[in-house]
C-alpha cells in the first residue's frame, strides 16, 4: 500500500505507459504481485492448512489404487 507521495508519481508513470499500449490496440494483462499482507494472516493460513490437507487426500487416494 502506498503511504507517501513518492508512490503516487510511480503509479501515475505506469498508468501513463499502460494507457498508450492500450491506445496502440495492444491487450494488457497486468500482474501485481508483493508481499504477504498481515491482514490476511489468518486467511493464508486457512488456506495452507486447506491445501495440506485435500494434498494428504489426494496421495491417500492415489495408495489406495
Amino acid at each position: 500500500m502506498l503511504n507517501s507521495h513518492l508512490g503516487d508519481g510511480y503509479v501515475k508513470y505506469c498508468l501513463y505507459r499502460l494507457q498508450k499500449l492500450l491506445s496502440l490496440g495492444i491487450k494488457l494483462i497486468v500482474v501485481l504481485d508483493g508481499s504477504r499482507l498481515n491482514l490476511k494472516d489468518a486467511e493464508n493460513l486457512r488456506r495452507e492448512k486447506e491445501r495440506q490437507l485435500r494434498k494428504e487426500q489426494a496421495l491417500n487416494i492415489l495408495k489406495e489404487g
